[in-house]
């Protein structure tokens, strides 16, 4: 599998004043081994552990947990977040029963991150703060680096169930991304900005040593494009690292560092560092603790016992066969041959033995199959009290109790599916942290699907239709019309021959389309092609016109479309800026296009996902990739910011937009495919409501939604289904 981008990795650490020539002892950053789990292959994993409290441990301690934790996401499963919270978890875990054996007390602070594609998921426990500069854009992990609250949560090693924070970030070539201690908390915002947008990950370095004190410690990251190896001279205190990790398979087992000593006072610059090859070693196979090791000992005791059992069963089986041959095979009287004699009965009594053998080992397998799934209940139940027995107050903290709890509770029913113990307390885990996170669950069901391969990415309601655009395999419109109610389908989906890969409209060969609009001045649906072929139908006769607008050669990357006060909007991703189309007198898009934004202000490339117009005023909505929503009008933006969402269900990525302009509605609903949820908010930005379905692998695929004005019916597409729900219930 292809790693996306590359990371160049340079380390400064401070203590007591002084630049220490090494890498901070908790720092790693490694590729996934050959022998990672599936799904693992083309991460990257950056960890940094921090002493915290009073009793600093010494430095192979720091170095076995960031290679443990290391070691122990490389062999999860599942989703990221899921395997760094199993990272923490364990770690954790660790702590807690070294420091309740009555040994010397540790604690820690840990951040980690996985890059993933253009994905960068991050996970903290303890003061530990994270700064990445993209696109021209500061944020920071806490989100408010003055807020005690936030910043200062417990450490490793203090209560059973870690307070684990997580968040994630979109990058890109040139993002740069540091993880240290809270000392970064202390310094202006407008000297960590300028010192993450220096020329290389070395004037980085430099100029947070220019800022530290008396303690820092620090790990920077730049992501690049997969190339030539490169290595930087960094200079006192300071070393970088190069993995090269492209290509179909990961070539890479060195670590490639530069480290670099003060020279001599006047010595010459050419005088300072060396340049050394360190092998990159995999950690060794942690020991089992000791709650591993009394899982492993129930485990062989209980395989043991049912051994024993089936042995005895089978004991007494055999002596009612003896009995049975006693008395239909009595032995041969003096003189005559015995029915053993012949070859055949010999070879049945040796088939006997062996067939007995077989059945014990099934049975032995069964009952121990059977033993695994009571210890995986037993601590299912164990970590559900636990969860149980925490005070609502501590609203972070139960909340990741049942997320720990409902992690063991899809490991459990990995063996037995319906088992109506784990359904329960996954019910009550979900429930509990539905409460505390305000999030909305709906019963949603589909009201129409399409072929195995097909996939919907867009989504229009007009009255009582839907029109939908699938994608794949190949890009074609459907029309579907809905009940009065709103809640079923009256008629299957039509394909419109038009709207299709392929289809010749007035002489135009469509292309592909990339996104459909309805135009309520002319009572049109409409389909645009990336080449800019636009086809237009009505949508009772489906009478279709095409039309080739002008400018298309532009294009970069056009991602979607709108109609407002007779013209029609392209949003280009690419170059950041919407291409607007006046209509002439016939109807048609004549003329070339102007630029909404001007030029000059444009939206930063690659990053916009949808937008959408206000229809009373005009003002343009942009959703950016990174959760951003942008509020524009005549090109101007305007005052709004995305407020009012609970704590951990801040949107950090969003796929797409919807506008519902009813009087009564009044709001928007945004898509977060990673999060499988619909967010809803006002206007203004306030956060509503957070959708999801109980069933979350129905909102896996979301692409697209739309709300039924004046009704409460909400639809959206996943995979190839049109999904529905309705918001009151």
């Amino acid at each position: 599998m292809a790693f996306e981008y590359e990371a160049l990795v340079g380390h400064l650490y401070v203590v007591g004043g002084r630049s220490i020539s090494a890498a901070p002892p908790g720092a790693l950053v490694e590729v996934a081994p050959r022998k990672a789990a599936r799904g693992r292959e083309a991460d990257t994993f950056f960890t940094l552990v921090l002493p915290s409290g009073d009793s600093i441990a010494p430095t192979m301690f720091y170095e076995q947990m960031a290679q443990l934790a290391a070691e122990r996401y490389f062999n999860s499963s599942g989703s990221v977040t899921s395997g760094l919270r199993d990272v923490f978890h364990t770690l954790n875990q660790n702590l807690v029963e070294h420091n309740a054996s009555g040994k010397r007390a540790y604690e820690a602070n840990m951040l980690c991150a996985v890059l993933r594609g253009a994905d960068l998921i991050v996970g903290r426990i303890g003061p530990a703060v994270m700064l990445l500069r993209h696109e021209g854009n500061l944020r920071t992990f806490p989100e408010d680096l003055t807020e005690d609250e936030a910043l200062y949560t417990p450490p490793l090693g203090v209560q059973a169930i870690p307070n684990v924070r997580m968040t994630q970030f979109r990058v890109a070539a040139g993002t740069r991304f540091v993880m240290g201690d809270a000392n970064i908390a202390d310094f202006d915002g407008q000297k960590l900005s300028d010192a993450l947008v220096t020329s290389d990950v070395t004037g980085t370095l430099l100029a947070f040593k220019d800022l530290a004190k008396l303690q820092l410690t620090l790990t920077a990251v730049e992501f690049v494009l997969p190339e030539l190896p490169v290595l930087e001279s960094v200079l006192v205190g300071e070393s970088t690292a190069q993995f090269t990790a492209s290509g179909k398979t990961k070539t890479s087992t060195r670590e490639t560092a530069v480290v670099a000593e003060a020279a001599p006072d006047g010595a010459p610059p050419s005088s300072i560092g060396t340049i050394t090859d360190v092998p990159a070693t995999l950690p060794e196979k942690p020991k089992r603790t000791p709650r591993e090791q009394k899982t492993m000992n129930e485990m062989q005791r209980r395989a043991s016992r049912s051994m024993g059992s089936s042995a005895l069963v089978f004991s007494r089986f055999l002596a009612g066969i003896n009995r049975l041959i006693d008395k239909f095979f009595p032995p041969p009287k003096e003189g005559q041959r015995g029915w053993l004699s012949s070859p055949t009965a010999a070879g049945l009594v040796l088939l006997v033995p062996v067939g007995v053998v077989m059945m014990v080992i099934v049975m032995w397998l069964s009952g121990t199959g059977q033993s695994e799934f009571e210890m995986c209940l037993d601590e299912t139940l164990r970590r559900a009290d636990l969860a149980r027995g925490i005070p609502s107050s501590e609203r972070q903290t139960v909340i990741s109790a049942w997320d720990q709890t409902l992690t063991q509770v899809e490991s459990c029913r990995n063996l037995r599916p319906d088992d109506p113990t784990l359904l329960g307390i996954r019910a009550e885990g979900r429930s509990t942290i539905d409460g505390l996170s305000q999030i909305t669950r709906r019963e949603v069901y589909a009201i129409d699907s399409f072929g195995p391969g097909t996939a919907l990415s867009q989504i229009v309601i007009q009255g009582s239709d839907l029109y939908v655009l699938a994608t794949e395999p190949q890009s074609q419109v459907y029309q579907v019309q809905l009940t009065s109610d709103g809640e079923q389908r009256a008629t299957v989906g039509q394909a419109i021959p038009s709207m299709r890969t392929d289809a010749s409209v007035n002489g135009y060969p469509v292309g592909e389309i990339f996104d459909i609009a309805y135009s309520t001045e002319d009572n049109l649906i409409l389909a645009l092609d990336k080449t800019g072929v636009l086809v237009t139908c009505s949508p009772r006769f489906l009478q279709c016109a095409a039309q080739e607008l002008i400018g298309s050669e532009n294009w970069v990357n056009p991602v979607a479309i709108a109609t407002w006060s007779g013209r029609l909007y392209v949003l280009d991703s690419g170059v950041g800026e919407i291409w607007r189309y006046e209509q002439s007198g016939d109807g048609s898009y004549a003329s070339a296009p102007s630029e909404y934004f001007g030029g000059q202000g444009r939206l930063p490339g690659g990053i916009a996902v949808d937008f959408d117009i206000e229809d009373s005023g005009g003002n343009v909505y942009v959703l950016l990739s990174e959760g951003i929503l942008r509020k524009y009008n005549s090109g101007q933006q305007q005052e709004l910011a995305l407020v009012g969402f609970p704590v951990g269900q801040e949107i950090q990525s969003a796929d797409a937009m919807y506008l519902d302009d009813s009087p009564i509605a009044n709001v928007i609903y945004l898509i977060s495919q990673q999060r499988a949820a619909i967010y809803e908010v006002t206007r203004g930005g306030t956060f509503v409501a957070t959708y999801r379905p109980s069933d979350e692998s129905m909102f896996a695929l979301i692409r697209a939604v739309v709300a039924a004005p004046g009704q409460d019916m909400v639809y959206a597409v996943s995979g190839n289904a049109i999904l529905a729900f309705k918001k009151g219930e």
